[in-house]
């Protein structure tokens, strides 16, 4: 589906993409596997984390692979003018589905495809990132903000087109807003770490 660049391309590769972001990895490998439903448990959150939390390893591992390949396909469909847009509007489709009442998954994953896709090498220092704040803080949240964060940073750095660090700013604010209990948490020093059991079960962890 090549985006020939006028508003009826940009708005069908944008609509594409958020359709694509829609797609529920994380309940259907659950339910392929025969696993708890994630929406259920620990933080009711459909992304990788909570699938990794509930399910285990297999089943989360699987659904960050899925979610990944979710941002690359809504990039690689939309080419050309209309990929900055299919980057944000996947990860959008992920964040805010419309059939569980606009609750999805925190995105990390679907804009690390995403954003990938639309530019490949500031992606690496920016996942750079990620290992080094995740070794440090044990912390999946603050990793994926401070990745969030550097993207588009490397962007401006790596890439020639003004486009995706402008995208990769507008995916790192709505991550943001994703994460928002999550920044709560990490201020007080109650975020749970990776390989420790979260808060009960409430909707707001990562």
């Amino acid at each position: 589906m090549p985006a020939d660049g006028s508003v009826a391309g940009l708005a069908l590769a944008g609509l594409v993409a958020y359709l694509v972001g829609n797609f529920p990895s994380g309940v259907l490998v659950c339910r392929l596997l025969r696993k708890p439903d994630p929406r259920t448990a620990a933080s009711r959150n459909v992304g990788a984390t909570n699938v990794f939390r509930v399910s285990g390893a297999a089943a989360g591992l699987l659904t960050l692979c899925l979610d990944v390949a979710k941002g690359w396909l809504a990039v690689f469909l939309a080419r050309e003018a209309g990929a900055p847009l299919a980057a944000f509007g996947v990860v959008l489709g992920h964040v805010a589905p419309p059939w569980p009442g606009f609750k999805g998954g925190k995105g990390v994953a679907t804009a690390a495809g995403a954003l990938g896709t639309l530019a490949f090498w500031p992606l690496l220092p920016a996942l750079a990132v990620f290992g080094l704040v995740l070794a440090a803080t044990r912390i999946v949240a603050a990793a994926s903000l401070s990745a969030a964060a550097a993207y588009p940073v490397f962007a401006i750095l790596l890439s020639s087109e003004r486009s995706v660090a402008g995208v990769g700013i507008l995916v790192a604010v709505l991550l943001a807003m994703g994460h928002r209990d999550n920044m709560i948490r990490i201020r007080e020093g109650r975020e749970p770490p990776i390989g420790r059991p979260g808060t009960g079960g409430r909707r707001d962890e990562p």
